[in-house]
Formats: structure tokens, C-alpha cells, sequence
């Protein structure tokens, strides 16, 4: 029936990379939709927000944990409490969970474990697992994600990295009830991720019922659909399979969970359909985003308390909310499908929950099973003893408003229970249902099925339609199959299904107890199953005291299929990583398959049905493989020569159970580990070892190339000429074999013998030749480095070549040239060749020439000749270098100079002639300090000489100097500063300098100031790095100051001068000047030392020409005051 329920994806975008399907608890309806009267909620959290929290700040900004529980052992926790509706005076507590989804999302790391440490504190986040803790519980219970669901990237270039772990906690909800739900250590980090950013939190769908609650629809869909930003096109969800009320109004109910959906990224919508097939949408809102940001991170379910309670839940997307279906616009009555339209535009994110309620008209075929047994109840469990016959009643009633079609009652039989006997009885007066049968294909222990088929609605909604009676044999825990423990209790429970008569939607009621007894949930069914438990003794069964143990053997991939393990079990066996089978159980199937581990680890089977028979098991994997290889070796061949059968294998196994059995499929069928004395082909051997593992490997022994020998007729000369580069020669290649090869030149004489003319060895070299021949017949044999041989034959023909060699003494003496000689040294008869030398010599050989260019031309008997040129060189003279060193000595009037000669001939052999100097060492060294050029000559034992010239530097430190006084002048005065700058040649390292006046100075360019009017005689003394002094003395003249006064001046002279009268001074300060007349009167004054004097005017009128007074006082340069008076006359 599951057909009949679908949430279709159209192509889009988005990449829907796991399909919508339905979810629904273990033991839900089998139309996977809960039609009842109740309803579904959503609660959930963030895990995970802004280190700096804002109303509109996207988690691509600096994230840190949320962490509410006052627990150091948890990294990251939040909580949402789970609160049941009171609808139509519903009392909560009456509510019964029916499912309970836990799903968890986040984007972290792209491992899908690490670790992260904190306080001191060092966790390992598993992405695939978290911690719930439900109302009432103190510590966490660790869940782990359903078969590795629903969708986990393996980098963030795959979707981004975001994922999405799912797990069905329907029993711990329904344990625990409502209140506050912890969550914990989702595999989160803190920090920044990049441009998407971090998220992380979680969400939880609840289907519940209530008697007093109105009748709905209710499906949940999950999935992963991954809704790329930018592309701004739709992806259409069609969903089908619910039925709405046939009038009146029609309420709707949509949730929603999704991730990574951002505040400020606007231009995502949720859409849904107008109708059937209107192709008109209608967006979609609730209170806290709007139709055109829908996914916000917002959490909008109902009111329900959350810790933390944030507005901006940076990547966490939870609603909850009514549709606005006013006039049931949206879904009208006895609609029974619609369609869900989404997009983005700018924002990233990906929906893996819908979960969806509508109005419905419930169709009621009631089936209450009871037990007829008067057995005692302990916690609402029967007693019962092993093997006691128990019956069972199920009484069938309509209570609904709609008839009913295909109306059929399953009751599968627990796999630990015999079945016995079953009645069926039809009391209404419509309908033809069929006898009841016990199908024992069905399920792991049979189903009784009672196809009942019409069901009208009767006038009165509580009569009874019919009634089936059957019983069973109470088990023992040995009472299934062989190996296998069976719990010694049980439960019955079963499923009523058919159709709506009248919109053909299918349905799916639990067989139920009855309805509540107490006061406030008097109208509740009791939907769980009978429960029993047989009491007495049985004993231990049969193979079933210890695990089996199974060992598989060199299974493919990385891991081990349910396939390869079914076999040793019945049919519809489940397996699981341990029992009792509970929320937090690992079940392998064919989406989860087991681990390959070396190590035996233990599982245990489950019969399919109420889980009471199990087995344990181990289950361990071996690998073993046949490594077969060749083990002959002929200098890197495998076999010694083409076609030889001298080849030898073995096999060599890798894992596996010793000892081993060998089966060859050689010629003799072999058994042993290793064979020999094969010949070229392939080779299969299989292993088996102690445990009856198996593996196959094969090798192949290859011939080598065959040794072969081919002419190059085209580098070959078979038939020779005159010309001497024409000579008889062969050229060829060998090819195959193993190298190094050699090949031996063989002529075939007259009388049959063989003779061996030449012998090559090839080394490395594949191509090669005999050169030199001779007419006549050939062989060459080729040999390789394994002895395999291979030969060719063939002839040479044509003119004789005229083969020699030569011999050339060369000039033995400068002093005698014409000592050298050519000599012809001919192969064979030494008289079967003549001579033409350029000189006119017709010998062979040619004596006493001296250096030049000599010509013969050769000749033979068959007509060829040839001319070659030799050429006699002179001797070479002595070829030397001079290498030396220089030394100053004080007096000298050179360097001292020490030349080494140095030649590369034998010295002994050697005579040096020097032109001067100091010789020693046979004349290797010379030495001298008087300047000039002297001559080396080196003459060697032929008689051959060459020369060279050297020269000695001349060596001089003298020494003088200049001086100034301020400025460039040379006149200085007492008290100014003389300046001396030294002048001279040499490496001078000290220099000292004598003033005349009693002081000295060592800088090389010093100053001083002399005292006294005089002349001085100035020494400077130099000191040079060899230890030479030179000496330099200059004098220097010290000027005093001085005043000057005229004896006259003429004031009218008609060129204008001497026409004031002032003194004439120099080098003085401080200057007064007067004029007196004849009676003592001052007639002018001035201190003004830049004064032009007195004009000869007083009073504004000219003075009279005559005698007058002058007086002058000034600050000498020593600083003493003087005083100067006189006379001085007035022309006019």
C-alpha cells in the first residue's frame, strides 16, 4: 500500500540527492499514513550561534557552542520541550506517541569524526551520533544516526558540507512522554567557516493521538534536497495519498525542517498549490519570516518553551504552522492531493523534513482482540504456562461513517508461539468475507489473515459484524528454529486495512485492546498488543550455548554485505550489534553493512517479527591471496632460450589459515608449492588453506625473443672495389636472446675447416661489424650470455683492397731537421705493392726528410692504388711561464724583484741562460733590485730554445708639502691658522711634522696657529710601510698688524682722491679715531672702524687749510690696547 502514498520530485535545481519518502515508526500502519485523531508537533534547537549575537548577523560570522546544561562533560546542548495539544478539551496526558523522528544537522569539519578540546577536556564528534536526554533521565543516552542516514558529504565540495543525521527515538518518546528534551555533542566546531559558515542544531516530528482530538491525516515525509542560491528556478514536491473531509471546513497543517537558510539572504520562497493541478501557487508565511525569506532561521512551532529561546537561529530552519486555507481554497473537501513549489534566489539551504496534517474523514473499522484465557496479570503481562493452548477473540465493528472496501485483518503469530487452530464468524447482514487461514509464508512465525472484504456502516455504530476466534500453543525459549533462543514471552498485536468506499483511500487501523477504564481517558483505544510470558521450566536448547562462528573469506570492497551472511540463517532474519534489541541498537542491512575486521567481533540475529528469538554470532574475515611468480631466471629471462621448457613457479600466499594445499594446472597437475622444468605458458594455481578458504593466482613464464642474426645490406660491402673506404665489410644486427651477446667471424676454407678471423663482444650494443674482409665464405655465429646460438652465412666477392698500415719517426733535434722517415708496412706480401713518392722515392720507406708534406701513392697487383699524405712536424721549442715577487729595501734603488720560472717539461733535461741578476736553482730563480729589463732563454735537450724578457720596477719615497693661511692666501698673520697638506709617493704609514716654533703634530694634513711675527723653518718626515724615511723642510713667514697714518690729505683734489683723512690699518679691533685743531677743540669722532675718516669739513663749513692733531686708539691681535697720536696737514 505504500503506493498509494507519495511525495514526487520533479526535475529542478535543486539536487534531491535522497528521495521524500514516508517515515513512519517500526510497527506504524502499513499505508504509512497515520490516519487518527490526534495531530503531529515539531521541537528543536540551535546548537551553535554568534559569538557576538545580532537579530540579523548570517552564521559566516565568528560561531561558539550553546551549552545550557550545566554539564562540563557536553560540548554544545540546548533544549525544547515537547507539549501536547489540548484541542477540544483534549486532557494531554491521555496522548499516546506514535512516532517520534529525532533529526540533527550541521556544517563542520569534513572529517565525519574529530576531536575538539576545551576546558582542559578532549572529545571525538562523530557526526553520525549525538546525545538525547528525555524528561525524567539524568544522564544522556547516545543515538546514532539510522543505517547512516539521511545525508552525509564526504567534503565540503559536495553540497557545501552540510549534513543531516536521522534516528527513530518512537520508543523513548513514547517512554518518556512530555516535557524537556536535551540534545548534545552534535558534531559542531566554533570558529569561522568560511564563506557558507557554521551551523548546527537539531529538530524532532512527534505524531501523537488523542480520542478527543479531531481526525486527521498525518504523513512525514525526510529527505535531502539541496537547494543551490542564484538559480532562481522551481522545484515542484507532489504529494498524494491523504483524503479530506467531505465537508465543511478543512484545516491544514505544514512543518517544516531545513538548514542553512540565512536572514539577510532573501528571495527564497514555500509554496503550495491552489487546488488540483491549478498550476496557481500561493506563498507561504508564518509570524516570524515572510514570502520572500521564508527559511530565516527561524524556529516557529507553536509557542512551545526553548533554552535557548533566540530569535536568530544562524542556519536553523523549524516551522510549524496553519495554511491559510479560507474557503478551503487551498484544500477542498474530499481533496486528496497537492503540490508544494520551492526556490531560492540568493540564499543556500537544504530541506530534509515535511511533515504534513490535513481534515480527515477516518475510516473506523474497529478490531478488538481480547484474551479469553482467566490467566493472572503481573505489570499487565499474562502468565502463562509453556505450551498452554491459548484463545483469542476479535470482535469487528464499523464506528466509522464510511464503508469500507478490500476490509482485511492481519494478526502476525510471534515466531516463538505454535499455532493451533482459527474460526472466523459473520454476523451482519451484508458482506461476504472469506474463511480466515494461517499463512505461515508470512512474516517469521505466519500471519492469520482474515479477508473480510465490503463492510457496510450499520445503523448502530457499536454492533458487532463478526468475530474471529483462534489459538495458540504458548512457546519455550527452544521453540524456534535450531541454534536459535527464544524469549518465553511474547506479544500479539495486529492490523485492520482497507478502503474508503467512497474516495478509495486507503487506510490502516492497530488491532486494539479496548478503550480506557479511567475517567479522564475513557475514550482512549488502547492500541499496545497483548503482552505474555510463559512460565516453567524448559531446558537449553540445542545449539544455542554457543555463538556460531562465522569465518567469510576474501569478500570484495571495503566491507561485508548482509548477502554474504543470510545464508546461515532462516529467512527474514535481522541482525543487530547487540540484545535486546533497543533505541540505540546498530542494525546492519543492506545499506549498512557489516564491518571486514580480522578479529571475530560479535552480532547477534533477530528473527523478523517481535524480535524474542535471536542468536548470537561472530562474524570474521580473512584475506588471503595467491601471489604465484616465476622463481627461474636466465640473466633476466625466465626461460634459458626460445622454446627451452627449463621455467620454474611458485606460490606464494599472503593471509590465510596454514597449512596450505597446492593444485597446479601444469601437464602434471602438480601439487607442491613450487614446479620446474616447465615451458613457456600460463600457469594457475589454487590455494586452499586450513579453514577452507580458497584463492586462485596465475602466472605466465614467457619465452624470450628467439636469438636472431640479421645483414644490413645497405651498411654492408659484400663487394668491394678499388677505393679503400670500399673495403669488404658486414654489417648486422642480432636481436633477441639475452643480453650480453658476442659473435665470432668464421671463414670457410677449401677444404671444409672453419677458421676464426675475428671475435666481437657486443656488450649492450645490438648492432655491430667486421670490417677488413677478404674475398671468400663466412659464418657468424652468435652467442648470448645463456649459451643459446644462432648463425648466418655469407660470401665476399670482388677486387682485392690494399691493406697496410704506417710508421712515422719524427725530427729528434732543433740542431738537425732532417732526421725524420715514413715507412709502409703492407699486409701479406710485402713486395705485392709499389711506391710513387712526392719526392720521387719509390720504397716503402722514406729517410732523412726534415718538417713538411710528403705524398705516396700505393698500388697492388689487382689495379687499385691509393695515395695518402703524411705530414713531419718540427719539434716543439720549451714552453714556459714566469711567475715572481717584488721586496722594498730602504737605499735601493729598485724593487727587489725574484722571478721563478716555471715549465712543464722535465727539468733535468732543461738549460736557463739569464742576462743579469742574481741566478740560483740552475737558473729556475733570479733576483734583482736594479731597475731595468733582463732576458730569460730555455733550451731543452733537442736542442729547441725560447726566450722571454722581464723587468725590475725602480723604487723612490720622497716627500713635500704646501700650507695656507684662511682661505687661499699665504699671507698669515699672528694668531691665524696655517693649513699644511702633505705631497708624496709611497705607502706612507706615519707622518711627523716640526712647526720652527717648538710644537709638533702627527696627523698627515694638521693645522696650527703661530704667536710671534717671524720666520720659521717647517720639517715633515715621512715613515713608509717598508720602514723608509724621507725628509722635507720649507720656510714659513708670521706677519704682525699694523696702523698707518697719512701725513696729508687734500679734501678739493679735482679727481676725488685722498680726499678723506682716516687710517690705514690691519689686522686690529676695537678702533677710536680724533681730529683735533690747534687749540685743542675735537673736530671729528668716530668708532666706526669701515668709516671713510674726516672729509675736512666742520661745523658744515670747510676747514682752513693748515696743521691739526689726530689721535688713535685700537685692540691689538693679542688683545693688549694701544694709543697712536700725531700730526698730519690739510691742502687745499
Amino acid at each position: 500500500m505504500l503506493a498509494c502514498l507519495t511525495l514526487q520530485v520533479l526535475p529542478g535545481p535543486a539536487q534531491v540527492l535522497q528521495p521524500f519518502l514516508p517515515r513512519v515508526a517500526p510497527n506504524g500502519p502499513s499505508t504509512s499514513i497515520y490516519n487518527i485523531n490526534g495531530d503531529f508537533t515539531i521541537i528543536g534547537n540551535t546548537n551553535l550561534t554568534l559569538e557576538d549575537y545580532s537579530l540579523n548577523f548570517q552564521n559566516n560570522y565568528p560561531m561558539v557552542y550553546i551549552d545550557e546544561d550545566n554539564d562540563p562533560q557536553t560540548f554544545n546542548s540546548s533544549a525544547s520541550t515537547l507539549v501536547f495539544s489540548n484541542e477540544n478539551g483534549a486532557d494531554p496526558s491521555c496522548s499516546r506517541v506514535l512516532f517520534a523522528g529525532l533529526y540533527w544537522t550541521g556544517r563542520s569539519s569534513e572529517e565525519m569524526e574529530f576531536q575538539v578540546t576545551k576546558s582542559g577536556i578532549t572529545q571525538t564528534l562523530d557526526k553520525r551520533e549525538v546525545k538525547i536526554k528525555a524528561p525524567g533521565q539524568a544522564d544522556y543516552t547516545r543515538i546514532r544516526a539510522q543505517n547512516d542516514q539521511i545525508w552525509f558529504p564526504e567534503s565540503y565540495r559536495e553540497q557545501d558540507g552540510l549534513y543531516v543525521g536521522y534516528a527513530d527515538v518512537t520508543d523513548l518518546v513514547q517512554a518518556a512522554g512530555a516535557g524537556e528534551y536535551w540534545l548534545a555533542d552534535v558534531a559542531l566546531l566554533e570558529g569561522t567557516g568560511g564563506s557558507i559558515g557554521f551551523y548546527g542544531g537539531w529538530g524532532m516530528v512527534v505524531v501523537y493521538e488523542n480520542a478527543a482530538m479531531q481526525a486527521r491525516d498525518v504523513v512525514v515525509f525526510d529527505g535531502f534536497a539541496y537547494v543551490e542560491s542564484y538559480l532562481n528556478q522551481n522545484n515542484i514536491l507532489d504529494l498524494q495519498g491523504f483524503s479530506a473531509v467531505a465537508s465543511g471546513p478543512v484545516s491544514v497543517k505544514l512543518g517544516v525542517m531545513a538548514a542553512e537558510g540565512e536572514r539577510g539572504g532573501t528571495g527564497d520562497f514555500f509554496e503550495i498549490e491552489r487546488g488540483v493541478n491549478s498550476g496557481e501557487f500561493i506563498r507561504l508565511e508564518h509570524e516570524l519570516n515572510d514570502t520572500f525569506n521564508f527559511f530565516n532561521s527561524s524556529i516557529y512551532t507553536g509557542g512551545n518553551p526553548r533554552n535557548p529561546e533566540l530569535i536568530n537561529n544562524t542556519g536553523m530552519d523549524l516551522a510549524v504552522f496553519e495554511l491559510p486555507n479560507e474557503g478551503n481554497g487551498i484544500i477542498g473537501n474530499g481533496q486528496t492531493r497537492t503540490r508544494f513549489n520551492y526556490a531560492s534566489v540568493i540564499d543556500t539551504y537544504a530541506i530534509f523534513n515535511i511533515t504534513f496534517s490535513i481534515s480527515a474523514r477516518r475510516t473506523q473499522l474497529e478490531a478488538i482482540q481480547q484474551f479469553s484465557g482467566s490467566n493472572p496479570q503481573l505489570d499487565e503481562v499474562y502468565q502463562v504456562e509453556s505450551s498452554e493452548p491459548l484463545d483469542f477473540r476479535v470482535e469487528i465493528r464499523n464506528k466509522g461513517q464510511e464503508s469500507v472496501t478490500e476490509g482485511k485483518l492481519e494478526i502476525p503469530i510471534p515466531q516463538n508461539v505454535v499455532f493451533d487452530e482459527v474460526a472466523a464468524t459473520w454476523l451482519a447482514a451484508s458482506g461476504n468475507p472469506a474463511e480466515p487461514v494461517y499463512d505461515a509464508s508470512l512474516g517469521p512465525g505466519g500471519t492469520l489473515v482474515w479477508e473480510m472484504g465490503e463492510v457496510a456502516v450499520p445503523e448502530d455504530p457499536d454492533a458487532l459484524l463478526g468475530y474471529l476466534e483462534y489459538r495458540l500453543l504458548a512457546p519455550d525459549n527452544c521453540s524456534g528454529p535450531a541454534g536459535f533462543q527464544c524469549a518465553a514471552s511474547f506479544n500479539l498485536s495486529g492490523e485492520v486495512t482497507g478502503k474508503n468506499a467512497t474516495t478509495e483511500v486507503p487506510f490502516a487501523n492497530p488491532v486494539i485492546q479496548g478503550y480506557g477504564s479511567d475517567q479522564t481517558c475513557v475514550f482512549t483505544p488502547l492500541t499496545e498488543p497483548l503482552r505474555f510470558e510463559a512460565t516453567g521450566e524448559s531446558g537449553s536448547c540445542e545449539d544455542s550455548e554457543d555463538p556460531l562462528a562465522i569465518q567469510l573469506c576474501n569478500v570484495s570492497g571495503d566491507e561485508i554485505p548482509v548477502s554474504e551472511v543470510v545464508g546461515y540463517f532462516p529467512a527474514a532474519t535481522r541482525f543487530y550489534d547487540s540484545y535486546p534489541v533497543e533505541a540505540g541498537s546498530v542494525e546492519y542491512s543492506a545499506e549498512n553493512p557489516f564491518p571486514k575486521l580480522e578479529e571475530a567481533q560479535p552480532y547477534v540475529a533477530v528473527l523478523d517479527g517481535e524480535g524474542d528469538c535471536f542468536r548470537p554470532f561472530t562474524l570474521s574475515h580473512q584475506t588471503m591471496e595467491a601471489l604465484s611468480t616465476v622463481t627461474s631466471s636466465y640473466n633476466g629471462a625466465q626461460l634459458s632460450c626460445f622454446g627451452a621448457a627449463d621455467g620454474a613457479v611458485v606460490a606464494l600466499v599472503e593471509g590465510g589459515v596454514p597449512p596450505y594445499t597446492y593444485q597446479w594446472d601444469d601437464p602434471g597437475n602438480s601439487t607442491t608449492r613450487s614446479v620446474e622444468n616447465l615451458p613457456a605458458g600460463t600457469y594457475t594455481v589454487i590455494v586452499t588453506d586450513s579453514q577452507d578458504c580458497r584463492a586462485t593466482g596465475s602466472v605466465t613464464l614467457e619465452n624470450p625473443a628467439a636469438l636472431e642474426i640479421t645483414l644490413d645490406e645497405q651498411l654492408s660491402n659484400l663487394n668491394p672495389g678499388c677505393d679503400p673506404g670500399d673495403a669488404a665489410s658486414v654489417a648486422f644486427e642480432v636481436s633477441g636472446g639475452s643480453l650480453p651477446v658476442s659473435a665470432d667471424l668464421i671463414r670457410l676454407n677449401d677444404d671444409g675447416t672453419e677458421e676464426t678471423v675475428q671475435t666481437l663482444d657486443f656488450g649492450m650494443n645490438r648492432n655491430r661489424s667486421f670490417d677488413g674482409l677478404l674475398s671468400g665464405d663466412y659464418l657468424i655465429r652468435v652467442s648470448d650470455t645463456n649459451a643459446c646460438q644462432q648463425e648466418t652465412a655469407f660470401q665476399v666477392t670482388g677486387a682485392e683492397p690494399i691493406v697496410y698500415t704506417h710508421v712515422i719517426t719524427p725530427v729528434q733535434r732543433c740542431e738537425d731537421l732532417e732526421s725524420a722517415s715514413i715507412e709502409i708496412l703492407p699486409e701479406g706480401d710485402p713486395d705485392a705493392l709499389s711506391y710513387e713518392w712526392s719526392t720521387g722515392a719509390t720504397t716503402a720507406r722514406l729517410s732523412d726528410i726534415g718538417p713538411g708534406s710528403y705524398s705516396v701513392i700505393i698500388s697492388n697487383e689487382s689495379g687499385c692504388s691509393q695515395e695518402e699524405v703524411f705530414a713531419i712536424e718540427a719539434p716543439e721549442p720549451p714552453v714556459f711561464t714566469i711567475a715572481s715577487s717584488t721586496e722594498v729595501l730602504c737605499g735601493e734603488p729598485g724593487l727587489k724583484t725574484t722571478f721563478l720560472v716555471i715549465s712543464e717539461q722535465n727539468e733535468t733535461g732543461l738549460t736557463i741562460t739569464w742576462s743579469g741578476g742574481e741566478i740560483t736553482d740552475n737558473g729556475f730563480t733570479m733576483s734583482s733590485s736594479q731597475p731595468g729589463t733582463y732576458t730569460v732563454t730555455l733550451t731543452d735537450e733537442k736542442g729547441c730554445a725560447s726566450t722571454e724578457e722581464v723587468a725590475v720596477l725602480p723604487y723612490a719615497l720622497d716627500a713635500t708639502f704646501t700650507y695656507s693661511g684662511p682661505g687661499v692666501s699665504t699671507d698669515v698673520f699672528i694668531g691665524e691658522t696655517v693649513s699644511f697638506e702633505p705631497q708624496f709617493n709611497g705607502n706612507v704609514v706615519s707622518f711627523r711634522w716640526d712647526f720652527g716654533d717648538g710644537n709638533q703634530a702627527t696627523e698627515m694634513s694638521p693645522t696650527h696657529a703661530y704667536r710671534q711675527q717671524g720666520t720659521y723653518l717647517v720639517r715633515l718626515e715621512l715613515l713608509d710601510g717598508n720602514g723608509c724615511t724621507a725628509e722635507y723642510t720649507r720656510e714659513v713667514t708670521i706677519l704682525a698688524f699694523e696702523v698707518r697714518m697719512p701725513d696729508a690729505f687734500t679734501p678739493d683734489a679735482a679727481d676725488g682722491s685722498n680726499s678723506h683723512y682716516f687710517p690705514v690699518f690691519t689686522k686690529v679691533d676695537g678702533l677710536e679715531f680724533w681730529v683735533f685743531n690747534k687749540w685743542g677743540e675735537v673736530i671729528f669722532y668716530t668708532n666706526d672702524a669701515q668709516s671713510a675718516g674726516w672729509n675736512g669739513d666742520y661745523q658744515g663749513d670747510a676747514a682752513p687749510a693748515g696743521s691739526y692733531v689726530y689721535r688713535v686708539n685700537y685692540t691689538a691681535p693679542n688683545g693688549g690696547t694701544e694709543t697712536q697720536s700725531g700730526s698730519f696737514l690739510l691742502l687745499r
